[in-house]
């Protein structure tokens, strides 16, 4: 039997890591000793101890570890370097694109006025302060809360929203608001 210390040594595991592996079921000791703390690993062990290190250091959950230990590690490794990858490749494309639309914010966009029959709608204007991100924060919840309000308001009404929600701004007389409108069916 290895003692908890050199069965650690051995497989490259913290002997912290080793406790913890044990509670969970994952890498149980052979033999427990009468105090708890003192734990016995079979020789025979060392293996599923460096394969557990190994798929660890490879950034695999202890769930898919586990599920390696069960069946084939190697194949449970290469799924997970093939979900890295595709990962990767999702996170180097979105760079990508944000990179490109700061660099080229694309063509300015062509606006048109036209005229269109009165639409009645039900709105509430909201005050937004400051430009920093706490302000921005309590705007959003702010516009977020009054859609659903307006919303809630309007059903009980019997009139539901007739188009999606939207906002409008305009320049306030102390600071900037937001106009937070729901268009409803006449």
């Amino acid at each position: 039997m290895l003692g908890i210390g050199e069965f650690a040594n051995l497989t490259g595991l913290t002997v912290k890591a080793l406790h913890h592996h044990d509670e969970t079921g994952l890498l149980e000791p052979a033999l427990t000793g009468a105090v708890p703390r003192y734990r016995f690993h079979a020789p025979g062990r060392v293996r599923t101890g460096t394969v557990v290190r190994v798929l660890r250091d490879a950034g695999l959950p202890l769930r898919q570890v586990a599920e390696a230990l069960e069946g084939d590690p190697v194949e449970v490794l290469r799924e997970r370097r093939e979900a890295v990858l595709a990962q990767r490749e999702r996170e180097d494309q979105l760079h990508a694109a944000a990179v490109e639309s700061l660099v080229n914010p694309g063509s300015p966009v062509e606006v048109v006025q036209r005229d269109a029959p009165p639409q009645p709608y039900v709105g509430r204007v909201l005050a937004v302060h400051g430009g920093d991100d706490t302000g921005v924060e309590e705007t959003d919840t702010g516009v977020n809360s009054a859609f659903t309000e307006l919303h809630r308001a309007l059903v009980a009404e019997g009139a539901g929203p007739s188009g999606p929600f939207w906002t409008a701004l305009r320049a306030g007389s102390a600071a900037d608001t937001v106009e937070a409108v729901v268009t409803v069916t006449p």
